[in-house]
């Protein structure tokens, strides 16, 4: 899947032209599966020089708040600092743009963002300056339609194809209510299910060796008991995604990164020990 993504982008680079985007990519799954992160990742690797932007449809609910997003016309409040979409492309036209929970967005929104999708183009409204998207990568996120994308994926097996691709919008026309003409103006549709526990092990090693680094201190060596620990945490919230890891983290952490640091440490081994599972920290010689 993220290689079928990288190869679009890539092919897309090099073709690149007016009137078309660079990528528009929706990504489906529960929460905490990596979706917003993914599009993070793509933005720091392609344009690491450019702020991502980041917009949570859930705060476009009502059809006024189409303005919102190209900019209120002239006279009315806040036209002068143009829109949260619009923008940005102004001032800098390479940019990820992540819609996240897409389906939570009144369809007016929709269908504005239909044009610029079809043309890479659109007019602010607040400036009448034309907006040009073609150096710009589109990612949407979105909830609905899992269960349904689910089972077709255990049906057609291939998720790259072009059968999943116009099968996926079908299914998602029916759970998440998007219109289809809509849904075929994204390249792609990707399903971001939940991770298997070794993933999840991954994940947390990671998390717990950045949480560290983030106070100079490097991780040695984690023992295998603490992240077997984070694994079956993950289990016990799986409806909350591996965004519960970081929690996890912090808690069983109970400050001894704070300790470390006041000794001197740059790099330590944690491992669990005691009656209660405690976190212990040694300093390596």
């Amino acid at each position: 899947m993220i290689e079928s993504i990288f190869h679009s982008l890539k092919k897309s680079v090099q073709l690149a032209r007016p009137g078309r985007t660079l990528g528009n990519f929706l990504l489906v799954g529960p929460t905490g599966t990596g979706k917003t992160f993914l599009s993070q990742l793509v933005g720091s690797g392609l344009f690491p020089n450019s702020e991502l932007v980041l917009l949570t449809m859930n705060q476009y609910k009502q059809p006024a708040d189409v303005y919102t997003l190209i900019g209120p016309p002239p006279g009315m409040p806040g036209y002068e600092v143009g829109g949260r979409l619009t923008r940005p492309v102004l001032e800098n036209p390479y940019r990820v743009i992540v819609l996240d929970e897409l389906e939570k967005a009144h369809p007016d929104l929709h269908d504005c963002l239909y044009d610029i999708l079809d043309t890479a183009s659109c007019r602010e409204k607040s400036s009448g300056r034309l907006v040009d998207f073609s150096g710009c990568v589109f990612f949407a996120t979105c909830n609905a339609g899992v269960d349904k994308l689910r089972e077709l994926a255990a049906d057609v097996g291939n998720v790259t194809s072009s059968a999943w691709l116009g099968r996926s919008r079908d299914a998602l026309a029916e759970a998440a209510k998007f219109d289809r003409a809509f849904l075929s103006r994204w390249d792609g549709v990707y399903l971001l299910d939940q991770l298997p526990p070794i993933h999840v092990a991954e994940v947390a090693c990671l998390q717990l060796c950045r949480y560290w680094r983030e106070y100079g201190i490097e991780v040695g060596y984690a023992d295998p008991e603490l992240i077997l620990d984070a694994v079956q945490r993950n289990q016990d919230f799986a409806e909350y995604g591996v965004r519960q890891l970081g929690r996890f983290i912090r808690e069983k952490d109970g400050g001894g990164h704070s300790g470390a640091k006041r000794n001197g440490s740059t790099k330590v081994n944690l491992r669990v020990g005691g009656p209660g599972g405690d976190l212990q920290v040694e300093v390596p010689r």
